[in-house]
């Protein structure tokens, strides 16, 4: 049996009716969790705690530099590995129970690929939200249709958003920017600098 970490929230009942849970930002507050939620977070919570237990997880991806993001490239990791190396704070671990939803829908309608940039890969304590898009040369857009629309109609992007704490785009070629999706997300437009980003691929 594995032992939650002290931050895993307590709920305060099982309740089938409820469609998401009552948890925002840094603090873990009280929830009622059904069966979906548990079935996204139980793996975040079940591998952290196994990896700071047995200091098993063999971690490909390299270190941060001096800006504060990978080096440029796009580099592997299981979504063990991911969890693991970016869920440290409250913060964090809630935007990767959203990150973890939409890959979840995603893999599910035959997504191989999934790519994650922004702060969240970051050095940053609070990331705004999470950035990626993924690959849609397996997908079926009927099942990623009926599991999770705003995954393929980015019409539903701002709702999404508001939901899980950032979205995972179709990697598309953008005209205007001259660039497909993966090439923008290795792309920091502040300081004009190329950085790394991440593939999630399944874990074995």
């Amino acid at each position: 049996m594995i032992k939650l970490p002290q931050f895993l929230p307590r709920a305060k009942r099982y309740d089938s009716s409820s469609s998401k849970p009552e948890f925002r930002g840094d603090k873990p507050l009280r929830l009622r969790w059904n069966e979906e939620d548990l079935s996204i977070l139980l793996p975040i919570y079940a591998a952290i705690g196994r990896a700071n237990r047995a200091a098993a997880v063999n971690n490909r991806l390299p270190a941060v530099g001096e800006n504060g993001f990978l080096p440029p490239g796009i580099h592997k990791s299981t979504w063990l590995e991911f969890v693991v190396r970016f869920g440290w704070n409250h913060r964090r671990r809630w935007l990767l129970q959203g990150l973890g939803r939409q890959l979840r829908m995603l893999r599910h309608a035959g997504c191989h690929h999934v790519f994650v940039g922004g702060s969240l890969i970051s050095t940053k304590p609070r990331p705004t939200d999470f950035d990626g898009c993924f690959d849609i040369s397996h997908i079926d857009r009927r099942k990623l249709w009926e599991l999770e629309p705003r995954l393929w109609n980015t019409s539903g992007a701002q709702s999404l958003q508001r939901q899980d704490g950032g979205v995972l785009y179709p990697s598309l070629y953008l005209p205007a920017l001259q660039s497909t999706t993966i090439e923008f997300l290795q792309f920091d437009s502040r300081s004009g600098e190329h950085k790394g980003i991440v593939v999630v691929q399944e874990d074995h």
